[in-house]
Order: C-alpha cells, then sequence, then structure tokens
C-alpha cells in the first residue's frame, strides 16, 4: 500500500501512516497498529527533523564565525531573517498537520493537548538553535608607523591612540629614506600626525605630492621620502596634538668646529658592554641609540677639555622612559661623570636590575635631581 508524505517523512523512525488509514473510517484506536504513530509522535518527529536542520544552520554559521572565516557581511541579516521564517514556516506546518489528522481521523479530543504540546516544543527547539547571535568584525584601531631605506630594510612600529608617545624603530635605526603611517578605521582621529628625529633629535623634513613638513599623516596617499636623503632615525613620536604645518626652510649648512671627546659606556650581561661617542661637546641635547639587552650599568666620561663638566644624561628604556640608577647615596635618573665610576640600575625597590635599552641622551638642560 503507497505511504502518504507523512509516512515518508516519519518511515525512518520506524512510524508509518497510510492513506488507506487516513482515510478509513473505523475508530481511531482501532487504526493502532504494532507499526503506527499516534498524533503526538507524528508532531513530534516533524518538529525535531525541522529544528535538527534550523540547529545545524546555526552551527555552521557560529563555527564560521568563532574560526574567523570571512562571510559577507549581509549575511549577519539574512541567516538570522531566514532562521525566523523557518520557526514560523515550522509552526505553521504543526497547525496545519494536526488540523489535517483530527478532520480526517476524528480523533478523541483527548488528543489534543499532547498535540499542541508538541507544536510547542518545535517552536522551542527552533528557539533554542537561535541562542548564539552572531558575533560582529571588530574595528580596525592600528596605528603603524613604517620606515624603509636602502637595500629592502623595513621596519614597523605599532602604537596606540589617544596620547603622545616617543619610541625608537624596531631592530634598527636605519638608514632609512621613507616613512608611511597607517591609521585603522576605528581610530577616532583619522587626521593623526607622527613625527621622525634624526641623530640630533631634531625632526625630519618629510615630502609627499608637494607637500613639505616635519609631521606627516596617512590620508591614503603613500610613503613620504626624507628632504635631506637616507638618514639614522632614533625617535618616532606619534601625538594626538601635532597639527599640518610647513617646514621650515633649511638653514646653510656649516661645518662645526671639532668637539673634545665624549664616551658613553653601557654594560650588562654576559660581560656585553659598548661605547659611544657623542660627537657636540655636550653644547647641545644630542640623542644617540644604544640599544642593548640585560644592561645593568652606565657610565659617562667627560674629556677634560669640554665646557661643560657637569653635564648630565639619561638611559631610555625600550618603552621610552628614563631608567633609574644609584652610584654611592646618589638616586636619580640623570647621570654625571664626576670620576666616581658607573652608576648602577635600580628598581622602585632600589633592588639592581638589567633593562632593555634603547636610546642615551645628553643634555646640557639636564640637572641633577633634588635630595
Amino acid at each position: 500500500m503507497r505511504k502518504t508524505a507523512i509516512g515518508c517523512l516519519l518511515s525512518h523512525s520506524g512510524c508509518t501512516v497510510s492513506r488507506q488509514e487516513l482515510d478509513d473510517e473505523q475508530p481511531y484506536s482501532a487504526k493502532l497498529g504494532p507499526n503506527s504513530c499516534t498524533f503526538a509522535e507524528i508532531l513530534a518527529t516533524t518538529s525535531i527533523l525541522c529544528s535538527t536542520v534550523m540547529a545545524a544552520r546555526c552551527r555552521v554559521y557560529n563555527h564560521a564565525c568563532r574560526h574567523s572565516v570571512p562571510l559577507p557581511s549581509q549575511h549577519h541579516n539574512h541567516i538570522s531573517t531566514a532562521i525566523t521564517f523557518s520557526c514560523l514556516n515550522l509552526i505553521s506546518l504543526s497547525l496545519s498537520l494536526f488540523n489535517l489528522l483530527e478532520r480526517n481521523l476524528q480523533s478523541p479530543r483527548t488528543n489534543i493537548n499532547m498535540q499542541y504540546s508538541a507544536i510547542f516544543l518545535s517552536a522551542l527547539f527552533a528557539t533554542l538553535a537561535l541562542g548564539h547571535p552572531a558575533r560582529r568584525s571588530t574595528p580596525d584601531k592600528s596605528i603603524r608607523v613604517q620606515l624603509s631605506g636602502p637595500s629592502e630594510l623595513a621596519t614597523q612600529t605599532a602604537f596606540e591612540e589617544g596620547h603622545r608617545q616617543v619610541k625608537s624603530p624596531n631592530f634598527s635605526s636605519g638608514p632609512y629614506d621613507t616613512v608611511s603611517l597607517e591609521v585603522g578605521k576605528g581610530v577616532k582621529q583619522q587626521g593623526l600626525r607622527c613625527q621622525v628625529r634624526n641623530e640630533q633629535n631634531k625632526p625630519i623634513v618629510v615630502l609627499r605630492n608637494g607637500n613639505r613638513d616635519i609631521t606627516f599623516a596617512d590620508g591614503d596617499a603613500g610613503s613620504w621620502t626624507f628632504e635631506s636623503g637616507a638618514q639614522n632615525v632614533v625617535a618616532i613620536i606619534c601625538d594626538p596634538a601635532f597639527v599640518k604645518g610647513e617646514a621650515p626652510p633649511a638653514a646653510p649648512s656649516a661645518t662645526p668646529a671639532a668637539q673634545p671627546p665624549i664616551n658613553v659606556r653601557i654594560s650588562g650581561l654576559n660581560e656585553f658592554a659598548t661605547n659611544i661617542d657623542f660627537l657636540s661637546g655636550g653644547l647641545v641635547r644630542e640623542v644617540q641609540r644604544a640599544g642593548g639587552r640585560g644592561i645593568d650599568k652606565f657610565e659617562l666620561t667627560l674629556d677634560p677639555a669640554v665646557k661643560k663638566q657637569n653635564l648630565r644624561c639619561k638611559v631610555l628604556d625600550k618603552a621610552g622612559k628614563p631608567i633609574t640608577g644609584k652610584r654611592g647615596a646618589n638616586v636619580d635618573i640623570t647621570f654625571a661623570d664626576g670620576g666616581n665610576g658607573p652608576w648602577t640600575f635600580i628598581n622602585e625597590k632600589g633592588e639592581p636590575i638589567n633593562v632593555d635599552t634603547s636610546l642615551v641622551v645628553c643634555d646640557p638642560a639636564f640637572v641633577k635631581r633634588a635630595a
């Protein structure tokens, strides 16, 4: 005997309903054979199958979210709408099926509560399938300054928005001849500007599309070129207060008079030590790169001919913060010569530490910390 559509749907669960069973006018209790199904079983099976399909769709979508599988943005709304309509169709199907079976079989009213319970469960299963909301993509809030130079030399340094930051280039100070700024679409200040400084701690003049400035922005217009050619970069500064402005005209270069030597020596783990020469004789602020790992000592040596014998210097860590040092009873963030040997780096508790360094700054304006 040919099965109805409902019978085909339920055949996998061992339940069958034939057309003869639907058309027969025998009492309902007489139609139930060993493989026949009650109304509640038919409705429950239908609801479970439909809910399983919707839950599988949700699991596929949520799996794509968890594993960052790209989906078109319009799918966020389309999938939710499709599943909602599936829920409504499921309820409509259950009601139609109930009315059809009740009309043909004239079942006792005592089965109605069971059938409505099955309809309620189908809606509940479908609602649970919508339990995990779609995850929205996070806006890009990255800020990156990229330096590049001859021989494919390149480095990238990341910054945060909202406050002034000073960093040294990663891995190498150069030489570089171009710089670019990439501001993510999620950054509030899209016009953020940055600046690069040379070994004399002076802003490097940069050029792009007829613009000449000492600060640079993103603007989706590519890289800026150093006006004076390839040179070392000791500091990168990104500051919300920077504004667009034309760079001052370049002053004619003059050959500086030779100055007496100033030597800075840093040392640390594994007998590491390096000497750094300062060339301005302590007359002006001078910044030199001093990258090192595990540094714990600093020593400044001034030639007797240096005019400012009380010149002081400071050492910056990888984050651009000054390191505290101790020599005898003196504790300070600026260090002098004095002929008394090296300074030892310490933490807030006064304990000796090893630090990764980035820059040394010597400035005639530095003074000894007040006792």
